[in-house]
């Protein structure tokens, strides 16, 4: 058991002002030229945005190195995405990393299948004699995370059930004709910066990938994807979380490309959120951490495009948003709903206040958050499909005993064993019946799913909604005789020895410490368009972590949360933006296109010989001490960092070595993020062969690769 070259001008279009008033901090106005070998927009940080747009209108688009309005302009956030999916791939061994992901593998079988989704029907961790082992045991046998994750990676699994043994191929095709679609990007975005020498760069693109096809196919073998046994689901799921890690890259560039109004920034920005997170790590596991933190990338990015224009069509996008990240993470949902809906909220009862409207002008803005509701309609009827209520979410499942054996008897009804025995032979049956043959029955088994199968009602009273509520009280609150401790064990060193929180993104503490210091001594630097965005993304933290501070016990003592504090993954995000306001406030002097150069050059040829460095001479030679080699690097490259930007922050020094033409800042900044990165490259592909109901690498010569390091 598995347990078009060319060059095109188009006229931009004027932005609209800010209904805020929001100004850049600064003096002077922008030049209306600017040469011609900017590849990205970049702006200065100074003067006021609605002379910057008028001066914009004046500009032809091949001057700032853009293309137009339209979705020409999201042609950068084209080319990460597919340069992340590329490096997702790369690294990525489609298998397990921890029990946790048999539920969603679990889900995605029996949807595939066309039977009921509550109990486990045994493909995943039971024992070969169909014995729930010891992990479903604990669960009761049931499948208590939502569908979101199986449902997304479906259309995957229709792609594994298509090619079979032959799915691996078809994922080193993409992933080897990528070069080339981001070659073609490039040439219709940036034709005069697409060649070298006058040869087009996309022909080099051409034979790159030629050449890796070439060299991974004299490597390659396929898996094993038509067995009874074959962990199909794991491999579905995982190219699943490599799209939404992309999805999360793109919406991060987007979001910087708005709050800082500089795409070179943007640039830089998304490659420090990045690589200080265990975002990569994530996308090559079946873990939803992946698909939870691309959702609130997605709804930050909603969000910073109302606060932006203040539009009533992005607020209420916003919170049908939230409501589809709740269907991903109840508590996470909730969490971002409180704070954005509070801050929303708060921000237009101050302004009708202060401009005496009447009710009426209040009315329609008010109504923003109730669509909520419209984007959680997936999430209720996952609720009523396995808890029987709307409104209580399926993982009560697991706390409520009543909860769990309504669930058990509404989903299985009589003659439960004799329904999974039936289950389990037409799985097993799969394998003769063909390619062709499993993609028709599958779908037959799912339509009749539909209407008998897959929608059971486990009948919970409205009027049980007060001990529910209790409930949700009882499992949020957290120790506060612990707390002080669990807090700095998570945050700086947990007693398990797994990595801790700062460790894998420093940017938290920059944000912490910096922003209150640049608001302080520095206050005028931030229009109010920062501010609004400030308060947001740090809001939303400070929820993301009061959600979960009953976890944190677990997370600093319990050695089965690894390989980080994994439940603070999408803390990541909001923090990392934040400090990139502390970098950006701290040392405006620095050019952003030569700060987004830098960062990119150090972390790819820092990072790879970092990794190099742990396979064959490592700090020790264990696990945890990786760890400790990690952490301490990034520990004393981060006391130097807040070093520099304290000094800078409060003016006390004017040094050289501080300003805006000294290599120093930028270096100190790009060096925050390559041991993170290194980590993640570290878990990801060094310890990628350590997984289990699953594959090797993609990419053979990955495996290759990895073979060989492992044998020096």
């Amino acid at each position: 058991m598995c347990g078009i070259p060319g060059e095109v001008l188009v006229k931009p279009k004027a932005k609209k002002k800010r209904r805020d008033g929001g100004t850049k901090p600064g003096g002077t106005k922008p030049t209306a030229a600017r040469s011609s070998q900017d590849e990205l927009r970049t702006k200065s940080d100074t003067g006021s945005r609605a002379t910057r747009d008028v001066e914009q209108t004046k500009t032809p688009p091949e001057s700032k190195g853009m293309p137009g309005e339209g979705w020409e302009r999201y042609t950068a956030p084209a080319l990460i995405f597919l340069g992340l999916l590329f490096l997702s791939i790369t690294f990525s061994s489609p298998a397990l990393f921890i029990n946790d992901e048999w539920i969603s593998v679990s889900q995605l079988h029996q949807l595939h299948e066309g039977t009921q989704l509550v109990v486990n029907e045994g493909k995943y961790g039971t024992y070969d004699d169909g014995t729930p082992g010891a992990y479903f045991k604990a669960r009761n046998n049931l499948l208590g995370y939502t569908l979101m994750l199986p449902v997304l990676a479906y259309p995957a699994m229709m792609l594994v059930t298509l090619f079979g043994d032959l799915f691996r191929g078809f994922v080193l095709i993409i992933w080897a004709f990528i070069p080339v679609a981001m070659g073609l990007v490039a040439v219709y975005a940036y034709p005069h910066h697409s060649r070298w020498k006058n040869i087009p760069l996309i022909y080099f693109a051409i034979a790159g990938s030629a050449l890796l096809l070439l060299i991974n196919g004299l490597f390659y073998y396929p898996f094993e994807l038509t067995g009874i046994d074959a962990p199909t689901e794991v491999a579905a799921v995982v190219f699943t979380n490599h799209f939404l890690f992309a999805i999360l890259g793109a919406a991060v560039f987007l979001i910087c490309r708005i709050a800082f109004d500089d795409d070179w920034y943007a640039l830089f920005g998304t490659i420090m959120v990045i690589s200080c997170s265990s975002f990569l790590f994530w996308a090559s596991n079946a873990k939803d951490h992946s698909l939870v933190v691309a959702m609130l990338a997605v709804t930050l990015l909603v969000l910073v495009r109302y606060f932006s224009d203040e539009s009533y069509h992005n607020a209420a996008l916003s919170f049908v948003m939230i409501g589809l990240l709740a269907w991903a993470r109840p508590e996470v949902g909730f969490a971002v709903f409180i704070a954005a809906a509070a801050f929303y909220l708060i921000l237009h009862l101050r302004r009708w206040h202060m401009s005496g409207g009447d009710a009426q002008d209040l009315l329609t803005p008010l109504t923003a958050p109730v669509w909520t509701i419209a984007g959680a309609l997936p999430f209720m009827i996952n609720n009523q499909i396995v808890t029987g209520n709307p409104l209580i979410p399926t993982f009560f499942i697991y706390l409520n005993p009543d909860l769990a054996a309504s669930a058990r008897q509404a989903a299985s009804g009589p003659g439960a064993d004799q329904g999974i025995t039936e289950a389990t032979s037409q799985v097993s049956a799969g394998a003769d019946w063909g390619v062709s043959g499993m993609f028709e029955q599958a779908g037959g088994m799912i339509l009749t799913g539909l209407t008998h199968t897959i929608f059971p009602i486990i009948m919970v009273p409205f009027s049980e909604m007060t001990g529910f509520f209790r409930m949700t009280i009882e499992y949020l609150a957290p120790d506060l005789q612990t707390l002080p401790a669990d807090l700095f064990g998570v945050f700086f060193a947990p007693e398990t020895g797994h990595i801790s929180l700062i460790a894998v993104s420093p940017l938290i503490l920059i944000a912490l410490l910096i922003i209150p210091l640049l608001f302080w001594m520095k206050p005028e630097a931030f229009s109010l368009f920062d501010r609004k965005l400030i308060i947001l993304f740090g809001v939303i933290g400070l929820a993301l972590v009061v959600v979960y501070l009953r976890s944190f016990y677990i997370m600093n003592t319990d050695t089965g949360i690894v390989p980080e504090m994994r439940y603070l993954t999408p803390l990541y995000l909001p923090a990392g933006l934040l400090a990139l306001y502390a970098f950006r406030k701290t040392f405006p002097v620095l050019e952003s296109k030569r700060l987004a150069i830098v960062t990119l050059v150090t972390v790819l040829c820092l990072v790879p010989l970092l990794v190099l460095y742990i396979a064959i001479s490592p700090f020790a030679t264990t696990y945890f001490g990786d760890i400790r080699f990690f952490s301490v690097m990034t520990y004393g490259l981060l006391a130097i960092a807040l070093l520099l930007h304290g000094i800078r922050a409060s003016g006390k020094m004017d040094s050289p070595l501080l300003s805006g033409r000294s290599i120093l800042p930028p270096i100190v900044i790009a060096l925050l993020a390559v041991f993170p990165l290194g980590w993640q490259l570290m878990m990801t592909f060094m310890y990628g062969t350590l997984k289990f109901d699953g594959y090797t690498f993609w990419i053979p010569l990955t495996e290759i690769i990895h073979e060989f390091l492992a044998f020096v």
